[in-house]
C-alpha cells in the first residue's frame, strides 16, 4: 500500500461524498499514505450554506460556513471563493432568500451568477443537497404565533389539493399539540410526501430537541439535515420544495410555496372567501362560522377533546402571549424539587454542556419559580464519540481536562428554583 502515489490517493479521497468525522474515522484505519491523506481532508473539509439574494436590483451571494484549516480568510468576493481549494468545498444547500444571511456576504452581477458562481456550487454538491427556491416563491401563512393551547393535534397548514388518485396524498401538512400547558411547550409534526418529522423541545430553558422521523427517535443530526432540519441556539428550521417551518418550541411561523396559493388550508389560512364571506373547513366545506372552522381542523381522540381545546383557547387568552409560564394562580399544583443535571446546547457542528450541574425540573414538572445565571458551557465536536457519551450522562459534572474542547462561551439562562406538577 506505501507504494500507492499521494496524489492518486488525494485524487480517490477528493471524489468521496464524506464529512469530515467520517474522514477522521477512517484515517484511524487506513495505512499510509492514505491515512495521512484522510486526516488532511478531516481538517480541512468544509461545508457550505449557500444563499442568494436579490436585493434592490443587485445580486447577492451569502454563505454560512467556515470553520475548517481551509478556511481560514473568509472569502469576500467571487474570485476568492473560486480560487478556493475544490477538493475541500462541499455545499450543502442553495437557497433563493429575502435577505441576505450574516454579514459575510458579497455583490455578484447576474452574468456572473450563472456563468461562474451557479456552476462552480453545482459541481460541489453533495447527493444530500438541497436547493430551495424560496426567493419571491413563498407566501407567509402564520407568523410567529403561540397557537392555541390545545392537547389536540390542531392542523395548522397543509396541502388540501384534490389531484388525480396518484397525487391524492398531501405534499405537506403541519401540525401542533401542546404538551405541557404550564410552559406551553408543543410538539411539531410535519407530514410530507417522503417522511414524517416529530419534534419537541426538551424544556423552555435547554436548547436540544427530542426528534422522530417515520415514528423511530433519532438523535443523528447528519441524517436531520440531510432532509431539511437544521438545530441552532434553541430554533428548529424545516425547509424542503413546499414549506418552510420555523420552531421555537412554544411558537411557530411557516410559509408554504406559491404553488399552494389556492390549494392549501388549515388554522393559519383563515381567509374568508371574497365573494360569499366563507371559511373553509377541512373537508372542503363553507361555514361562516368561526368555532367550526377551528374545529374541523383538531384531531380529536381518546386522549383529548375539543372542549378541552376550547377552554384552554379562553385560557390562554387571558394569560396573554408575553406570559412564558402562562397562569400562576392556580393552586392544585404538586410542589416538586428541581434536579440537577448538565444542561445542553446543540449547535450545527458542535456540542455544547455545561461545565457545573444546573437545576432542572423533572419530567412532566415545570417551573414555578426561577433566577436568571450566567453558566459556563464547553464545546466538544458534534459528531465525536465523546458527545454522545456526555448525552447520556448528564447526571455528572464535566471533567474539561478529558475533553477536546473546541469552544467555550457563557450563557444567562433562567434557572427553576422550584417546581410544579
Amino acid at each position: 500500500m506505501d507504494s500507492v502515489p499521494y496524489v492518486f490517493c488525494d485524487n480517490v479521497l477528493a471524489s468521496l461524498d464524506l464529512l469530515r468525522s467520517d474522514y477522521a474515522e477512517i484515517a484511524k484505519h487506513l495505512s499510509e499514505p492514505w491515512g495521512s491523506v484522510a486526516a488532511k481532508y478531516s481538517r480541512n473539509v468544509e461545508h457550505f450554506s449557500v444563499w442568494i439574494v436579490e436585493a434592490e436590483g443587485f445580486w447577492w451571494c451569502s454563505l454560512l460556513g467556515g470553520t475548517s484549516e481551509a478556511v481560514r480568510s473568509y472569502p469576500n468576493s467571487l474570485a476568492d471563493l473560486l480560487s478556493m481549494d475544490r477538493r475541500f468545498i462541499r455545499i450543502e444547500d442553495i437557497s433563493l432568500s429575502e435577505q441576505r444571511a450574516g454579514e459575510r456576504n458579497f455583490p455578484c452581477s447576474e452574468e456572473e451568477l450563472t456563468r461562474k458562481l451557479l456552476p462552480f456550487l453545482a459541481l460541489r454538491m453533495r447527493q444530500s443537497s438541497m436547493v430551495n427556491l424560496s426567493a419571491d416563491s413563498t407566501e407567509k401563512t402564520c407568523g410567529q404565533m403561540p397557537m392555541d393551547s390545545s392537547d389536540c393535534n390542531t392542523v395548522i397548514v397543509k396541502d388540501c389539493s384534490r389531484g388525480d388518485e396518484d397525487d391524492a396524498r398531501p405534499k405537506f401538512a403541519v401540525l401542533l399539540k401542546t404538551i405541557d400547558r404550564r410552559t406551553g411547550l408543543k410538539k411539531l409534526t410535519v407530514h410530507t410526501d417522503k417522511v414524517t418529522i416529530e419534534a419537541e423541545r426538551e424544556s423552555t430553558y435547554e436548547e436540544i430537541y427530542h426528534f422522530r422521523v417515520n415514528g423511530r427517535q433519532t438523535t443523528d443530526m447528519d441524517r436531520l439535515e440531510a432532509i431539511g432540519i437544521r438545530v441552532r441556539e434553541g430554533n428548529f428550521d424545516f425547509e424542503n420544495a413546499y414549506v418552510k417551518v420555523h420552531f421555537d418550541g412554544r411558537r411557530l411561523s411557516t410559509r408554504v410555496s406559491k404553488l399552494f396559493k389556492n390549494r392549501k388550508c388549515g388554522l393559519c389560512t383563515m381567509e374568508r372567501d371574497s365573494f360569499d364571506d366563507m371559511f373553509t373547513l377541512a373537508d372542503n366545506t363553507k361555514t361562516s362560522e368561526m368555532s367550526r372552522f377551528h374545529k374541523s381542523y383538531i384531531e380529536e381522540t381518546k386522549e383529548c377533546s375539543v372542549d378541552h381545546h376550547e377552554m384552554n383557547q379562553e385560557r390562554y387568552e387571558m394569560d396573554g402571549e408575553d406570559d412564558l409560564w402562562g397562569d400562576n394562580s392556580r393552586s392544585d399544583y404538586e410542589h416538586v424539587s428541581p434536579i440537577e443535571q448538565t444542561a445542553v446546547i446543540e449547535r450545527s457542528d458542535e456540542m455544547c454542556f455545561s461545565k457545573k450541574l444546573v437545576k432542572k425540573c423533572p419530567k412532566g414538572s415545570s417551573p414555578k419559580e426561577t433566577e436568571r445565571k450566567r453558566v459556563q458551557f464547553v464545546c466538544v465536536e458534534r459528531s465525536s464519540p465523546v458527545a454522545r457519551r456526555l448525552l447520556r450522562q448528564t447526571d455528572r459534572p464535566i471533567e474539561e481536562w478529558r475533553l477536546d474542547v473546541i469552544n467555550r462561551f457563557h450563557k444567562s439562562l433562567d434557572i427553576p428554583v422550584l417546581c410544579e406538577a
